[in-house]
């Protein structure tokens, strides 16, 4: 798209009371300088600023993209949960990325909308082709995604710890960054899987070398189909 179409808010997953303050500010005046017909709004945080910008367009039409059934906490969560629900009817339409998602999230809003399942896709022709399916010796599972507890990374550990106890030649390599991660480095100590392991970090074009891995798992418990499972 080019830097000069691409505008932040803000740089950070928790967004600060100025930082809302600022994105909504950001918002209103490139909708009134741009004309948009339509506006996409993915995860709370934005769907709260662009709903709230939406009350002073209103021939702009809205949609919600949902990708997860469960908003994440925080100390506003329950005022965020109640000013998404009641600011609901300014959404014309909702995208979920999986039906169970769109089952879950449906106590979230007021008004009828129209319902639409978008699966998220990614399509990189640089990324060549898996052809050889044979399973490799050691079996190199890999994980992706941010190491927070709702992905249950942990639950992928004891995965592993019970191959292994079966005499099964495994490997897991979970590549990602969060508050989890010395908690299951100190979680693979424990269950003496040092030489099972391996914590990569975070790589951000990881689909270059996912040819070498045998499979990819995602234990996520809010995720419908997730952005890593599509790239």
């Amino acid at each position: 798209l080019g830097d000069e179409k691409i505008f932040y808010g803000a740089r950070v997953q928790n967004i600060s009371v100025i930082g809302l303050l600022f994105s909504f500010y950001k918002l209103c005046f490139l909708l009134r300088k741009n004309n948009y017909q339509c506006m996409v709004l993915s995860l709370k945080q934005s769907n709260l600023i662009g709903r709230f910008a939406a009350l002073f367009f209103h021939n702009i039409y809205c949609v919600s993209f949902e990708h997860t059934e469960k908003y994440r906490g925080n100390r506003f969560l329950k005022l965020t949960k109640f000013l998404l629900k009641i600011m609901s009817f300014r959404v014309d339409e909702v995208w979920a990325d999986c039906d169970e998602t769109m089952n879950g999230i449906k106590n979230n809003f007021l008004s009828s909308y129209k319902q639409r399942v978008v699966a998220p896709f990614c399509i990189n022709n640089d990324v060549k082709k898996k052809k050889n399916y044979e399973y490799n010796s050691p079996f190199k599972i890999l994980s992706v995604g941010r190491l927070d507890k709702v992905k249950k990374f942990d639950r992928v550990l004891d995965l592993i710890f019970l191959l292994t106890e079966k005499g099964e030649d495994v490997q897991l390599h979970i590549l990602g960054e969060g508050e989890e991660d010395e908690r299951l480095k100190k979680k693979t100590k424990m269950l003496f899987l040092k030489e099972k392991v391996f914590f990569g970090g975070y790589i951000k074009n990881w689909i270059f070398s996912a040819n070498e891995y045998d499979c990819y798992i995602s234990l996520s418990e809010v995720e419908g189909f997730g952005i890593t499972t599509a790239e």
